[in-house]
């Protein structure tokens, strides 16, 4: 059985490794961010031009 202090190792390289994994990741995020940014703004607009349509 490991001890306390080397599962808080373990977990630290757990965290580390997954939040490597995120900042690798993180232009994918940025741009998926943006263009669904982009997209809500066009929805809003199609959705305040609606009642002009109706």
């Amino acid at each position: 059985m490991a001890t306390s202090n080397q599962q808080n190792v373990v977990q630290h390289d757990n965290a580390q490794l997954i939040f490597n994994m995120l900042k690798d990741s993180i232009p994918i995020f940025d741009g998926y961010s943006n263009n669904l940014s982009k997209f809500l703004r066009k929805s809003t607009e199609f959705y305040n031009a609606l009642p002009t349509f109706l």
